[in-house]
């Protein structure tokens, strides 16, 4: 009897761990490390209700790596993979507020949700991840610096009882949309 509930805990064991290296696969995007449109949803929602409950502000940036189509038309998709590697890796050195949220949110879009980061905090990120993608000098003949860039668009909410998440992802994604229209390279704030 034993030695059979000895085999049965360590099947158990095993299929547990199992779970959790599936839902860590389900949740992370393979190519980048960081967190998938998957993880994010729950993640914004997650984060949504504590600032709500908590009153604390939730930041919200919105990345897109700039000319990335004529970067992967010039140098290949492989080449292409590993810039966006090399975004993400930018993404986690300046998602330094605890329970930051990295994510791919698609294509050659990125995330970073900050939560309990005012405009402040959020501006100094955002021009962090702007500044690092820059100092590593990944060539990109099609852009006027000569080096792959990202644009950045930030938006801060105070979220009130009835007011959607919906509402910071729009807001974060018409300031991207204001970087890249200004210009591309830079970073843009709603509101």
């Amino acid at each position: 009897f034993r030695r059979e509930m000895k085999l049965r805990l360590r099947a158990e064991q095993g299929l547990l761990a199992a779970a959790a290296r599936l839902e860590v696969m389900a949740s992370t995007d393979a190519l980048t490390g960081l967190a998938n449109r998957r993880a994010f949803v729950a993640g914004l929602d997650e984060a949504w209700r504590v600032a709500t409950r908590t009153r604390s502000s939730l930041a919200l940036l919105l990345l897109d790596a700039d000319h990335f189509k004529s970067y992967n038309d010039v140098y290949g998709h492989p080449e292409g993979d590993r810039v966006l590697q090399a975004i993400a890796a930018c993404i986690r050195r300046c998602a330094s507020c605890p329970g930051a949220l990295g994510v791919r949110y698609g294509g050659e879009e990125f995330a970073l949700l900050l939560p309990d980061t005012d405009a402040h905090g959020a501006l100094v990120a955002a021009e962090c991840v702007r500044q690092a993608v820059l100092e590593g000098a990944i060539t990109h003949q099609s852009t006027p610096a000569g080096v792959v860039s990202v644009s950045v668009g930030v938006a801060v909410a105070r979220p009130k009882f009835g007011e959607a998440a919906e509402l910071l992802v729009r807001e974060a994604d018409a300031a991207l949309y204001e970087a890249k229209h200004a210009g591309r390279n830079r970073v843009a704030f709603a509101g």
